[in-house]
């Protein structure tokens, strides 16, 4: 009741989810925790078969919610029975738009592959893969013809947008996280593996090249860990490994002409 104090319907529901009578605990707050969020023109994905319904008002006299398919027909469903076959998804997710907007998804496919993508990735468990991803698209929403082409535009589009990160090279999977990731979390692993002078300072061209597209700034916060790294390999593989104590002092040299900091160790 705390927490949802004010809720209109918050009496009808607490008793529909039998949470003060004989339903078992998890279903009756299952109930109370989907139906409870629902508000007019909330979607919800069948958690079986997938197909979406969009919720249109509650009937406190029935004690039921009303709901429409695809095709505007009204279903009728009591609140336990929802909360059992439904979840609620986001007006984004990829089923939504092709049973309720297929309009609207046409026009994102050519104008914002990115948000395509994130909302795929919302129906399978936060990610999927460019083979899946085509099977899913083509030719249904986009012509086999033109698949190369929305494919390498969805992908720049990919590496632009903070909330995608895209992992692996053939196939290639598109990984989805809700909260966003920055451009240094993207490269955090990347910059962990990096073991030889030539490896660090690949993983510092692209994080310039990258922040430079995004127009973002640099992090000193990620870029001194490697430079410190390529200081002490300058200066500890004089004697053993003069080579690789030369590359690592001209990696430091290259990345300096790219605006990063120089490192405070001497090497």
């Amino acid at each position: 009741r705390k927490v949802f104090a004010g809720h209109p319907q918050l009496d009808v529901l607490l008793k529909a989810s039998g949470l003060q009578g004989s339903q078992s605990p998890r279903r009756a707050t299952r109930t109370l925790n989907v139906c409870l969020a629902i508000t007019a023109e909330s979607y919800l994905a069948n958690r079986y078969d997938g197909h979406v319904v969009q919720a249109r008002k509650f009937n406190e006299l029935m004690g039921e919610f009303e709901l429409a398919d695809s095709s505007g027909n009204t279903v009728r469903m009591e609140p336990k029975n929802l909360a059992d076959e439904f979840d609620l998804v986001d007006e984004n997710d990829f089923r939504v738009m092709c049973e309720h907007r297929p309009e609207e998804l046409s026009k994102r496919l050519e104008s914002d592959p990115s948000a395509v993508l994130i909302g795929i990735c919302m129906v399978h468990g936060g990610q999927i893969d460019s083979v899946e991803l085509k099977d899913k698209l083509v030719p249904r929403y986009i012509e086999s013809s033109k698949w190369s082409d929305w494919w390498s535009r969805a992908r720049t589009a990919a590496k632009r947008c903070r909330n995608l990160n895209l992992e692996g090279r053939n196939p290639v999977t598109i990984v989805y996280h809700a909260d966003g990731l920055t451009l240094e979390d993207e490269l955090a692993a990347a910059a962990n593996a990096a073991k030889t002078p030539l490896e660090k300072l690949a993983v510092l061209q692209q994080y310039v090249r990258d922040a430079k597209d995004r127009k973002l700034a640099l992090s000193p916060a990620f870029t001194d860990s490697l430079m410190q790294g390529l200081a002490q390999q300058a200066a500890s593989f004089q004697l053993k490994r003069p080579a690789d104590a030369l590359a690592a002092a001209l990696a430091i040299d290259y990345a300096a002409n790219l605006g990063i900091e120089r490192p405070k160790a001497d090497y």
